[in-house]
């Protein structure tokens, strides 16, 4: 099963499409079957070892980043693009907002 699922043109309100990225090789090149991890990272200023070790099951960890603010994506060390957060099918996802 594939991570990428269709999106939503902008403005288009319900309406679903394929999207065609930026195409640098054709998807039969064997490096387009290569996995890759990628990560969405939101920093926790003035997060302490106290604060690790009173961590439970319930807890929230509040950070500086703005909710209305889009979230860098990374892969191996490189930013990929912008991303926000999504709910697809009670599970969470990211939406890329911008590339670079």
């Amino acid at each position: 099963m594939s991570a990428l699922l269709p999106h939503r043109s902008e403005g288009e309100e319900g309406s679903i499409s394929s999207g065609s990225g930026p195409k640098h090789f054709p998807e039969s090149s064997p490096l387009a079957g290569l996995p890759m991890q990628l990560d969405v990272t939101i920093p926790i200023s003035s997060f302490r070892v106290r604060d690790l070790l009173t961590l439970d099951r319930g807890s929230v960890l509040a950070s500086q980043w703005p909710h209305t603010d889009d979230v860098p994506v990374w892969c191996g060390g490189s930013q990929l693009v912008w991303s926000e957060f999504e709910v697809v099918d009670e599970k969470l996802a990211v939406r890329v907002t911008r590339l670079g």
